[in-house]
């Protein structure tokens, strides 16, 4: 879609893969995409390499949404999952399973 891959999945997708991932000691890095980390993508190789490099790669962009509807593409808004969405409860997970749970943001990759 738009140039780049995203995994279509809704909240309790994301909790399980996080799960799996805790529970097999498996580093995982979760991307996610909205319009201006599209932008971005086509627009700064760094951005493209962490996207190729992303394990997993959800939607957090209402406007990713509309825009794979308006193309025709089975997205729908159950599969957009923002941060203040789904982390709280991951981050009170790991630390019952594993005890670690680590997230950045940047501006710059």
């Amino acid at each position: 879609m738009l140039g780049v891959h995203v995994d279509r999945m809704e909240i309790n997708d994301l909790h399980r893969s996080i799960a799996s991932a805790i529970r097999d000691n498996r580093t995982t890095v979760i991307g996610n995409h909205n319009l201006h980390s599209i932008y971005l993508f086509h627009r700064d190789q760094n951005m493209h390499e962490f996207y190729r490099r992303a394990d997993l790669v959800h939607v957090d962009g209402m406007g990713v949404v509309l825009a794979a509807k308006l193309l025709g593409l089975p997205l729908t808004f159950s599969q957009r999952l923002a941060y203040l969405d789904f982390m709280p409860p991951v981050c009170r997970k790991p630390c019952k399973i594993a005890g670690a749970c680590f997230t950045s943001a940047a501006n710059q990759v």
